[in-house]
């Protein structure tokens, strides 16, 4: 009779066991994006040099300014906005990213370990004057 009585709660208990032990699979968490350290900050960097590229054709010259950064410093400049303020200006310009550019335009774009600033259409007289570069996050 104990076999009958055992046979049976194993029949009935392991069924429940088994079911309470089961795992619930949750869904995947987003991992939650670090916080903008830079938010409301703006860096200025004063002092750049226009320099000149003669490619041998007035179709493929450039007039550009390099900013020095790091590509980690460029990870967080490309989530800001950037403006221009040449030396005879109070006032900042706004430039875009390469992509979004327009003719008639300043334009930014990362090139290895550097921001550079070109602008269009060329204006020869800019090589050798300064410029300042802001960044607003």
């Amino acid at each position: 009779m104990k076999k009958i009585i055992l046979g049976a709660a194993i029949i009935f208990l392991a069924p429940a066991f088994l079911y309470s032990c089961k795992k619930e699979i949750l869904p995947p968490v987003a991992p939650t994006p670090p916080p903008n350290l830079l938010s409301g900050t703006e860096l200025t960097f004063d002092d750049l040099a226009w320099k000149f590229y003669n490619s041998g054709s007035p179709d493929f010259d450039e007039i550009y300014l390099v900013v020095p950064t790091t590509p980690l410093l460029n990870q967080e400049i490309a989530k800001g906005e950037i403006f221009l303020k040449y030396d005879t200006s109070g006032s900042w310009i706004r430039v875009v990213r390469q992509s979004e550019a327009m003719p008639d335009q300043h334009i930014y774009f990362f090139n290895r370990e550097n921001l550079v600033v070109e602008v269009y259409p060329l204006n020869y007289r800019l090589p050798g004057r300064k410029a300042s570069v802001k960044v607003q996050f």
